[in-house]
């Protein structure tokens, strides 16, 4: 009796150990996270490592593992999850940047691991109950964050602590539906009401977004809930609280709207927030990008260019000078682009069966309390699905970890409720196998949690130090920053840290700075910011054969969206005396910018200054005086009081 009171009181507790690192992953992207740091992704790494050791390794019948929504085994989404990391793998080994791809593959298997352990965990519903209110709950803290942010401080959109608001739109998709399926369940008045204010909450903060795409992608979610729970909804009860919940909404903006503008009559013309000119020209931005990312997916449509590689791949593809985009704004062709048409479709069908497996098993159940909570979970997924057609939110923790965790609770329910306890393993082979597997992935996200932590530590000493001048600890500590995490992004900051205290280093340092720049290039030939960073060391080192090269390698896979490669590199040509070179360098970046108004790029106005003014002095020094007179004067009306400019043009006659 002793020991089974002991055995059962060791199986709650670890079950709250479990329900305690979900309520983890949800929480600490949420204001924390905004896109991936590196901090982020220890911290998620290492939490999923510990649920795959506690989890996973609980699987007791091998044949289970596919999420069990069909007794099919190629009706199982998790088969081709699983298929779909393994084929994100190998295109990672073609990748145009291995660290990239191989770094964000981690994270695909966290992710694959929160959507495993909540098939495996959710099978009681007093842990899915917990879980949707504590989503809803989280949703709701994170919308009041996002209102109090945007009236406090300056800004256009809510986008609270994931700074974006379009990304705060699609995390909000999840909460909505939620809160509007918690307060329809026969619960007490008092807890009735707080989901209703929550609710309230998160409708003001999701207005204040702005995002037309997470309003559009909302609409689906409210048809669907309008047309099966037609009689739940239309009722005189339902109308008055939809009545005051729509009035309540209203007069916050319009106070809000007053605050603004002073003006009564105006701040009534809510409707104003939505503007033609600015729908429109987010439509035609979108379309763009999705043009170039076809044109990609055409160019590799077998191996793609590499998980997490879009923004890398997209500039030798760019159909406008728009700007280089992170990402394609719809996952799906970018997923296409990144792993080929094979890794792309594994992504699409297991997508399908999620949305769809989940509906049947909701609609089966008898429980009408159960299926609030299921729909409402459900319903998150469906319109972040929808959502990621036009927009990036899956590229966000906050966001992503709730498609992973709603997607595996809704498919833990085809099984009957059972307790897992390591008494009920069945022990076959296929079990063996699988808990060998759970340990290899558990001891390689901890592994990689770790030591990606430990680099983000030292890489933030090198930040400091840079800032204070100190180029020997510059070198030592991103030095150390390297031999845990091998991020080549980081060499370019240790080169741009140090400037011309490159200069000071020591020679061995200098040296092998270099070399692992050089080492990083021959992983991944194609990355243009490290070439253009190992130009900068032989310029530094007056090895301008060196740097010439590795400036034209850095623009031909970045041709249109770095104008200041194509200044250092006719800064070469015009040290060289080698006139008619370096004018033509810098025409064919100014050519492809001719016209062109405003980009998204911030620095550009004081690139193409300072391009101008080179060019200006290439007339200058050939005795074309007009045209050097000309580009002096376009440099000071991109760059007003630019006083290189200024002092060129007083030395004109």
């Amino acid at each position: 009796m002793i020991l089974d009171s002991l055995a059962q009181h060791m199986t709650g507790f670890r079950q709250k150990i479990i329900l305690g690192i979900f309520a983890f992953l949800i929480v600490i992207p949420s204001f924390f996270g905004g896109e991936w740091s590196k901090w982020l992704q220890a911290a998620i790494l290492v939490a999923t490592s510990l649920l795959a050791f506690y989890v996973i390794l609980l699987i007791r019948n091998f044949q289970e593992a596919g999420s069990g929504a069909s007794g099919k085994w190629y009706a199982r989404p998790g088969l081709y999850l699983i298929a779909f990391i393994c084929v994100v793998a190998v295109t990672s080994f073609f990748s145009v940047n291995k660290y990239d791809s191989f770094s964000l593959l981690f994270l695909l298997i966290s992710y694959a691991v929160v959507f495993f352990g909540a098939y495996y965990f959710f099978r009681n519903w007093q842990f899915v109950q917990f879980i949707g209110y504590f989503i809803f709950a989280t949703g709701v803290v994170a919308a009041l964050i996002s209102i109090v942010m945007f009236l406090f401080q300056s800004g256009e959109r809510g986008s609270g602590f994931l700074f974006n608001a379009n990304a705060m739109g699609s995390y909000l998709l999840f909460s909505l539906p939620l809160g509007i399926f918690l307060g329809m369940r026969q619960v007490g008045r008092r807890i009735r009401y707080l989901v209703l204010a929550g609710t309230l909450i998160n409708v003001f903060a999701f207005i204040l977004t702005y995002s037309y795409t997470a309003w559009f992608a909302f609409i689906v979610p409210v048809i669907i809930t309008g047309v099966f729970f037609r009689k739940k909804i239309f009722t005189q009860k339902m109308g008055i609280r939809v009545i005051v919940a729509v009035i309540l909404v209203y007069s916050a903006l319009v106070g809000f709207h007053y605050s603004q503008t002073r003006n009564f009559t105006e701040s009534l013309k809510v409707y104003n927030i939505i503007t033609g000119e600015h729908f429109s020209s987010s439509f035609s931005q979108r379309l763009n990008f999705n043009y170039s990312t076809v044109q990609m997916i055409l160019v590799r449509p077998l191996s793609g260019f590499g998980y997490n590689t879009f923004q890398a791949a997209y500039a030798r593809y760019a159909y406008t000078l728009l700007e280089q985009p992170r990402y394609a704004h719809n996952y799906y062709l970018q997923t296409f682009a990144e792993t080929g048409l094979v890794g792309g479709a594994l992504f699409f069908v297991f997508l399908v069966l999620v949305v769809f497996q989940t509906i049947r098993i909701i609609r089966r159940q008898v429980d009408d309390q159960r299926k609030f909570i299921l729909y409402g979970l459900w319903l998150g997924v469906l319109g972040s699905s929808i959502h990621t057609l036009v927009d990036f939110g899956w590229q966000f923790p906050a966001v992503f970890i709730l498609f992973w965790l709603n997607a595996g609770v809704i498919l833990a329910q085809e099984n009957s409720p059972q307790d897992i306890s390591e008494n009920s393993l069945r022990v076959s082979a296929g079990v063996r196998v699988c808990q060998g597997l759970a340990i290899a992935v558990a001891l390689g996200l901890f592994i990689r949690g770790v030591t990606l932590f430990l680099g983000v530590n030292y890489f933030q000493q090198g930040e400091m130090a840079a800032k204070d001048g100190e180029f020997g600890a510059i070198a030592s500590a991103y030095d150390q920053g390297w031999t845990f995490d091998p991020d080549p992004s980081q060499l370019n900051l240790a080169v741009d840290g140090l400037g011309i205290g490159y200069l000071v280093l020591e020679p061995d340092q200098r040296a092998a700075l270099k070399k692992r720049l050089q080492d990083n290039l021959v992983r991944n030939p194609e990355y243009y910011a490290g070439h253009y960073a190992l130009g900068q060391l032989y310029y530094s080192d007056k090895n301008y054969s060196g740097a010439v090269h590795e400036y034209q390698e850095a623009i031909r896979y970045n041709p249109a969206f770095r104008p200041d490669y194509y200044y250092s590199l006719a800064l070469i040509y015009f040290s060289q005396e080698d006139y008619q070179q370096s004018k033509q360098t810098i025409l064919s970046i100014l050519n492809r910018y001719n016209g062109l108004e405003s980009t998204t790029n911030l620095n550009l106005p004081t690139q193409l200054a300072f391009l101008h003014l080179l060019l200006g002095q290439n007339y200058q020094v050939t005795g074309n005086v007009e045209s050097a007179r000309t580009e002096y004067q376009h440099a000071l009306a991109l760059k007003p009081g630019f006083s290189l400019a200024e002092a060129k043009l007083n030395e004109l006659p």
